[in-house]
């Protein structure tokens, strides 16, 4: 870009010469056009390449019914509200529901975030409840919106829709939510999907996955390869990576994710996709019983159990993809750089 200098580029370095954040490694200047940059090595393209052109494999976008993202409220501070606000307002629950937010997802398991979405909506229609039916059926969240008007009417692009005062901004389809789903955060250092069976909402800072009702794949065994080494080199060469070492987790990358798809009248593949689903129950398991443990030293056996059960999973994915000792060791080196 313009603003980058000789200057600045030896300033950073000189900078940061004594940790680990710089790896240097040769890229061919056939990469360097008047098209985007590909900072990628040949070996890591070439390897990409193989995944994305593998007949066994399919994009992700064509195995799942929906990726989307969560609710766009237009206005957090009013619409998002934790047990206190409810209690204190005595707000009726029937249209207050429980919702993820990205700091929430984590590898296999999501934290109680004690948050709640007020979502003035019909369940079946996703029509909007009328606003004198809201006051009939639900008047303590109608007075708690009502005292928050002034606060609503900020919203300068909503005051120009044919919205009522009290919506939000974008509420999406409230049956998408309510489904098994994998949920993965919008921004993070690395690949980070749960599973959500109990049809929590999701905000923005949230994408769902739901797999197409004709799809034979487990969730679980989906889950699996999504938060595999594999799968975490594979975002690195597609998204857009951030400040701190963050990357972007949106649809037009998730979609790309070649999943490898399994026969099932092969007794090898078959066996695979089993020994997938297991490990990842186990995985589940570990990562709730760890979450609600105090004492240190249980933490630690546990956390040793969650690092062995993972490194099997990682083997399992290789195979499943077949990958060779030096593409695993691309993988392995390019995640933990």
């Amino acid at each position: 870009t313009k603003g980058l200098t000789h200057a600045i580029v030896e300033k950073t370095l000189q900078e940061n010469k004594n940790t680990s954040f710089f790896k240097t490694y040769t890229v061919s200047s056939k990469n360097f056009s008047e098209e985007a940059w590909d900072f990628n090595t040949d070996d890591c393209k070439a390897l990409r390449a193989k995944l994305e052109t593998s007949g066994n494999s399919k994009r992700l976008d064509e195995l799942c019914k929906y990726i989307f993202v969560g609710i766009q409220s237009g206005k957090d501070e009013v619409f998002y509200i934790n047990m206190d606000v409810i209690s204190q307002f005595n707000l009726e629950k029937d249209i207050i529901y429980p919702i993820f937010r990205g700091e929430d997802i984590r590898r296999y398991f999501s934290r109680c975030s004690d948050t709640w979405v007020i979502y003035p909506y019909d369940r079946e229609t996703n029509e909007v409840i009328q606003e004198r039916n809201l006051k009939e059926k639900y008047p303590n969240v109608y007075r708690y919106l009502q005292d928050k008007r002034d606060n609503l009417r900020g919203r300068k692009y909503f005051d120009k829709s044919n919205k009522k005062w009290y919506e939000l901004w974008c509420e999406r389809a409230y049956k998408k939510f309510k489904q098994s789903k994998i949920i993965v955060a919008e921004i993070s250092p690395e690949n980070r999907f749960c599973f959500d069976t109990e049809g929590f909402l999701g905000n923005t800072k949230t994408f769902s996955l739901v797999l197409d009702d004709n799809q034979t794949i487990d969730y679980k065994y989906l889950l699996g390869i999504l938060n595999s080494k594999l799968m975490n080199f594979y975002h690195r060469l597609v998204s857009v990576p951030k400040a701190g070492g963050y990357f972007e987790y949106k649809t037009q990358f998730l979609s790309l994710y070649p999943i490898r798809t399994i026969d099932f009248s092969n007794p090898t593949e078959k066996f695979q996709h089993y020994k997938m689903v297991v490990l990842v129950e186990q995985m589940l398991d570990l990562n709730k019983r760890l979450s609600a443990l105090q004492g240190q030293h249980e933490k630690t056996l546990l956390q040793r159990q969650i690092e062995t059960t993972d490194r099997q999973i990682d083997q399992l994915v290789y195979e499943l993809y077949e990958l060779t000792d030096e593409e695993i060791s691309i993988v392995e080196e390019t995640v933990d750089r």
